[in-house]
C-alpha cells in the first residue's frame, strides 16, 4: 500500500507485510520518472522524511539523480570484489570458459595447479598480489 503526503509534493510511505518505507516520487531533468527511498519507518519520522524529501528534490532540480550516485557506489564495490579474486577462482573461470572446450583442457589444468602444478603455490593468493616476477621464478624453478 501507497499513501502520499499532502504536505510535501512526492513524498510517499510505502508499506508491506514486512516494512515501510519513505519515497520521494519526482521526475529527472531528462524527463524519467524515479522513486528515491529516503528511509525506512520508523527510524524515520515524518518530519524527518519530510526534510529529507525536501533535501532531495532540491538536489533532483540542480541536476542530480541520487539513485544513479547510489548505482555507481554499487558498481565500485562489485569492481573491487573481482579484484580481490583468488587465483583459483580465477582459474576456474577459464576452465569453465575455454579449457573445457578444448581436448586436453584437463591436463592443462592440472598443470597449472595441480598436485606438481606451477602455480599450485599462488592457488589461495589475491590475483592483484601476484607480480610477474613471482611467475617467472615459478616457471624457472618448475623448469
Amino acid at each position: 500500500m501507497e499513501l502520499a503526503d499532502d504536505r510535501v509534493a512526492g513524498l510517499r510511505i510505502r508499506a508491506g507485510e514486512r516494512s515501510a518505507t519513505w519515497l520521494l516520487c519526482t521526475r529527472l531533468r531528462n524527463g524519467k520518472r524515479t522513486r528515491i527511498k529516503l528511509g525506512a519507518w520508523p527510524g524515520m519520522g515524518l518530519s524527518d522524511a519530510r526534510e529529507a524529501a525536501r533535501t532531495k528534490y532540491i538536489e533532483v532540480v540542480e541536476g542530480v539523480d541520487p539513485n544513479e550516485e547510489k548505482r555507481e557506489t554499487k558498481r565500485e564495490a562489485e569492481r573491487a570484489a573481482r579484484m580481490q579474486r583468488k587465483l583459483s577462482d580465477v582459474l576456474d573461470d577459464y576452465e569453465r570458459l575455454k579449457l573445457s572446450q578444448l581436448r586436453r583442457g584437463s591436463q592443462c589444468r592440472r598443470a597449472l595447479d595441480g598436485k606438481s602444478g606451477v602455480l599450485k603455490r599462488f592457488a589461495s593468493k589475491d590475483i592483484t598480489s601476484i607480480t610477474r616476477t613471482d611467475i617467472v621464478d615459478a616457471v624457472r624453478k618448475h623448469a
